[in-house]
Formats: C-alpha cells, structure tokens, sequence
C-alpha cells in the first residue's frame, strides 16, 4: 500500500513541481522519510510496549504464584510459631542447654513419647514445640524422663511469666497472620492494578497508533488529491496547464467537426510587471488575468495557462468568424482596464492574440498551436494589442522576423550601431550640444534608420543592448571632446522604456558615464511621454534618481500621446520638446500655432525649457521664437552626422549666426 502511494506521488507531483526543482525533490524525499521513519518508531513502541507487558504479566503470575506459596508457609509454620512460642523466649531465659539435654533423653528412649503424648492431653501447663520431628519437653516430665538438675528446671513462677509471654507472642503471631492475609491480598490487589494499567496504557498506545495512522493517511491523501490536483493546474493561477492540455485537449481537438477557434495569447509588456514591481506582483497580476479571463469564457470553452504570460484558449461556444471576433475583443477588453497590485494601477500590460480555426486550419492540437502562435507572432509583429487569425503568408512574415532579428543580433556583436550627432541651436545661436541617434550600418554602408528597427528590437528584448552600446559610445566621444577643451555642451540620448523602468539598467547607465569619467552635466536623457505616462510609478523612481546625478531629463513627442496637463504637473522633468507634426504647418495653420504657443507657456509655466524639433525653414523658427521657443532642432541646422563631423562643424565654432 505505502509501495502505491509513493508511486502515486511520484507520478503526479513530480510531474507538477519537484521534477522541476532539486530543492524540492530533496524537501519532498525528507518528508516521506520522516513520515515513515515516524510510523516505523511508534510501530516499534507498540510491539515493545505489549513485549514488555507480557513479560510482565509473565513475572507478575509467577511471583504471586511464588508469593502464595510463601504465604501458604506461613499459614502451615503459624501454628508452630504458636507452639514455639515460650523456646522462642530462649535469649530471656537462657534455657538452651536445658533444651538440648532433655532433647537428647527423648531421642533415647521411645518409651517415653508416648507418655509425653498422654501428658500433653491431660496437663495443660506442659509447652511443647514441634519442629522438624523434634520433641522438646518441660517441668513434669522431669518426674518420667529423668530428674533435672534444679537450676535447669522451670518454676511455677517463671511458667506463669513464660505462658503470659507465649499468650503475646500468639497474639502478635494472630497479626502476622491478619497480616500475611493482607499481604497476599495486596499483592494480588497490585497484580490486578498492574495489569489493569498496563492493559489501558497498551490501549491507548494502540488507539493513539490507529488516530496517528489514520490522521497520516488522511493527510497523505488529502496531499495525493492536491498533487493530482495540481499536476494538472497552475499553481499561481489556478487554472488548467500544459499537462493538462497534453491529457485533454490532445484528445479532445480531433473529435471537434463544428467551427471553433485554438487561441494563443502572449501579454504585451508584462517583463516590465516583474523587474520594476516584482515576481510576487507579477503573479498577482497573472492571478487578476485569469479570474477576468474565466469571466469570458461560456461552460463548454476551455482555458490553459501554459506557463508565464502564456495562455490558451480553446474556444467551442462561437458559429462563425464574427462570434469569433467579438470573443476575442472580449478578451483584449480584459486589459482595457488597469489592474490594481497591491496598490497600485498597472495600465501598461496587453495581450497579442493568434486565432487558428478548426477544422479550417487543422484537425490535430500540434498543428493548431503552431499555427496559432504563429498568428500570435503576427500580432506583436504588427503592433501588439491585437488579434490575427492565421494564414499562409504569416509563415513568410515569420521567416522574415527570425532572419531581421538574427541580423540585429549579429550588428550588435559587430558593432554595426553607430551614433551619429543632431545639433541644438539656442534662439540666441549658442551650440548647446546635440542629440545622440542611432543608426544601423550595415556592409556596403548601407544606413537603415530607427524606423527600421528600433520597434522590433523593442519587441524582441534586443532594445537594451542597443541602448547600451549608444550610452557607451556617447561617454568616448564625450570624453575625447572634454579632454580637447570642449566645454558647456550636453549629449541628449534616447531611452527605451525597458530602460527606463528596470532601476538596474538604470543604475547601469550611471555606472557606464562614471566609468568614462563624465561629468554628469554633460549628459542628458530624452524620455517619450507615453513611456512616463503608462509606467508612471516606476518611470518617476528612476527619473528622480537619474536627476539626483545632475542629468537633465527631456520629454520627448510632446503632444502626440495622451498625457494630462495633471501628468505634466507632476513629471520630475526638465525640457519639453515639440513634436515635428506641429512644427511642419505651424507658418499655415491656426490650430498648430495655438498648440505651439499653448505648450510654451505651459512649460515656462512649470519652468521647462522648450525645444521645437524639426525645424528645416527659416520662417518656422522666426515664428517659434515669437512664440517663446527656447532651444532649435532640425535640418535647418544640421541633419545628423558622424561625431567628426560634429565636432568639427559645431562644436569649434560655439556659436551659428
């Protein structure tokens, strides 16, 4: 039995859990162990416990037995200590010499026992004591046996003092007896007590065995049952995992002939959960997930969680493409609204969807979930937050994507990155300095811009090795120019929103200008609005470290996301920058002038500086300085260039007329 529920754990559990963690599989051998180790102990307990009350039973039967024989002895002998009592009064008389000579003369004559036997009935005042075959006689039978010398002879005086002392010594005899009595019954009394103890211990200790016994099956059960429980569910969420779809849906899928949708979904965005708020508030929001997601689905619908931010979805309950859709924006409409962990409001997080239709797409699970997730990838590919049911061409888009992203891979290793520099032109002329751009130079110099690939890198995790190699780059070139005699000047770079939110990478980018030995004020960090306001908390964190260095901040796009002017008051940031879509008409439109002019005031309102990119006409930047504008941007003043170029045509000359 013990043999089957080990096996049965194994099975499940380590299915589930241990097989996955060393730790755990040692934890869980320990367990058993002991639980057996403590079942074997008190085994061991009782079997000594009902071997030592038999072995006590045994030694008690046979020391009553003994003892009433002794008893018994003493019942025969009383009645010759009785008899015995006036030659027990030797030590007061001293009359043991008397004895043995008048014991001699009996040996010597059998004659006279008879007549001793007469006497006996007839005189009362004879004492005689019968011992061993022995006859020890007194007084008269001086008369028959042979006349005694008169100091050995007993007077009528002494008989009388020796009688009285015979008469106690039959009373103390009598309590002897009273005494045996009791004693005997003591003993037996302590026999039954004994053994009356002995047979509860050996029932409690039997009874305590049984509760132990059963209190660990029931446990040992109540674990299998949970074990078999979560062999089959995900332990954060609660909900079916990928044993389970491999025991059920591999099963279920091939009988399904009326249309249903397999859907695969991966969160957009949901790293940024666990490096800026934790692991444990990464689960929590998987739990919030799976709770909103079980609210979509219909009693015939079936939902997995496969591990991670990756769920599917076997959907029974739609007819057709159209049901289809509206489940599906149903389940997008899950992140619609922000997810409150432990306090705070998670708004950034959404879902990718890929939709492969049965039996249209394939009647087998293998086939399907390739072919969903491959529409999954076409999701992100095309901007994430959306739903693609699959096609033939995704696998083009696809084989595409593992060919650009290698390439990415490889240009980093390579060093194909290159920054190059875009001046910025105070209203007054003064070259401030320039902000850094990346781009990637392939064989044949070939120039690819951000447009390109930043989005994808972002979308792969490949965005921060990129951002590392342009903050490296920045920090040379920074410090050549500084120790040429450069002065009063900033480098704007670019951060990506994994950098921003992760404190470490963070805490990396400070670490790579201390190690260049730059001066803090010589850099400067360009943030978008939408990075600030989707991970506000997190971006404020590391913002408010950044400029606690003396590092400036700038938003970058202003105006193109969705912040509040209640955001703005609240950004710990020290430029604003105008997106070039209100700069390009601002010499023909109304509306652009009054947003342009809206947000300078704003910005001096707050104390920013502002800064208006794009600028490529002469005109606009006449019209931005009648408007307040601080700092200039743009073609008109330099396109970006290689940082020989920029130093040689900006920052030599200080200041542009």
């Amino acid at each position: 039995m013990i043999k089957k529920i080990i096996n049965k754990i194994r099975k499940n559990f380590f299915v589930a859990v241990i097989s996955k963690n060393p730790k755990l599989q040692i934890i869980f051998n320990s367990v058993i162990m002991l639980a057996l180790t403590i079942f074997l102990i008190f085994t061991f307990i009782s079997y000594k416990t009902l071997k030592d009350s038999y072995n006590n039973e045994t030694n008690m039967y046979q020391n009553g037995y003994l003892t009433s024989a002794y008893a018994n002895k003493i019942n025969e002998d009383i009645w010759s200590i009785r008899l015995y009592a006036l030659y027990s009064v030797n030590d007061y008389m001293n009359m043991k010499d008397k004895i043995d000579e008048y014991e001699k003369d009996v040996e010597e004559n059998i004659n006279k026992y008879t007549t001793l036997h007469d006497l006996t009935n007839e005189e009362k005042d004879l004492v005689v004591q019968l011992k061993e075959s022995n006859k020890k006689y007194l007084n008269r039978l001086n008369e028959l046996l042979g006349k005694l010398k008169e100091s050995k002879t007993i007077t009528n005086d002494e008989k009388k003092e020796i009688m009285d002392l015979g008469d106690r010594r039959i009373e103390l005899s009598k309590e002897m007896l009273n005494y045996s009595d009791q004693y005997i019954k003591s003993l037996s009394d302590k026999n039954e007590i004994i053994k009356e103890i002995t047979l509860r211990t050996i029932i409690a200790i039997n009874f305590a065995m049984i509760l132990l016994f059963s209190l660990m099956m029931f446990v040992v059960t109540k674990i299998i049952k949970k074990m078999d429980y979560y062999a089959f569910h995900n332990c954060v969420t609660d909900l079916p995992n990928k044993n389970y779809v491999l025991n059920t849906l591999v099963k279920e899928i091939p009988k399904i002939n009326t249309y249903s949708i397999l859907i695969s979904l991966d969160m957009d965005n949901f790293k940024a959960v666990n490096d800026t708020l934790g692991h444990i508030s990464g689960d929590e929001f998987l739990k919030q997930a799976g709770r909103r997601f079980k609210k979509v689905m219909h009693i015939q619908d079936y939902i997995c969680h496969n591990g991670g931010d990756e769920f599917l979805f076997l959907i029974k309950s739609v007819k057709n493409k159209d049901e289809a859709e509206v489940m599906l924006r149903q389940i997008l409409n899950v992140f619609k609204k922000p997810f409150n962990i432990y306090g705070k409001n998670v708004d950034y997080v959404t879902a990718s969807l890929g939709v492969a239709v049965i039996p249209k797409d394939g009647n087998n699970f293998e086939t399907l979930y390739k072919r969903a997730d491959d529409a999954m990838y076409e999701s992100k590919r095309i901007g994430k937050h959306v739903y693609s049911f699959y096609n033939d061409a995704i696998n083009v888009g696809i084989y595409e994507d593992t060919i650009k992203k290698k390439a990415i891979e490889d240009g980093i290793k390579n060093g194909e990155f290159k920054v190059f520099y875009q001046p910025k032109i105070s209203k007054n002329g003064e070259v401030l300095g320039a902000e850094a751009l990346v781009r990637w130079i392939k064989e044949g110099n070939k120039i690819i811009p951000p447009s390109e690939f930043i989005d994808f890198a972002e979308r792969e995790g490949l965005i921060k090795y990129i951002g590392e190699s342009v903050i490296i780059e920045v920090c040379k070139n920074v410090s050549n120019w500084i120790d040429k005699g450069y002065k009063n000047f900033k480098v704007a770079v670019n951060l990506s929103t994994e950098q921003l939110i992760d404190s470490k990478l963070c805490d990396n980018l400070l670490k790579i200008i201390k190690r260049f030995k730059v001066p803090f004020e010589y850099i400067e960090f360009e943030v978008t609005e939408t990075t600030i306001v989707k991970n506000f908390d997190e971006a404020v964190n590391n913002i408010n470290k950044i400029r606690a260095n003396g590092i400036k901040i700038s938003l970058d796009d202003f105006g193109t996301g969705y912040s509040s002017l209640n955001y703005l008051k609240n950004m710990p940031i020290d430029i604003i920058k105008i997106d070039k879509s209100f700069v390009d008409d601002i010499t023909s439109n109304e509306a652009s002038v009054v947003m342009i002019n809206t947000i300078i005031s704003l910005s001096h309102y707050f104390g920013y500086e502002v800064v208006a990119e794009g600028v490529e006409e002469i005109e606009q930047i006449k019209y931005l300085k009648s408007l307040g504008c601080d700092i200039f941007q743009g073609y008109y003043y330099g396109k970006p260039m290689e940082d020989t170029n920029f130093e040689n045509e900006f920052l030599k000359l200080h200041n542009i007329n």
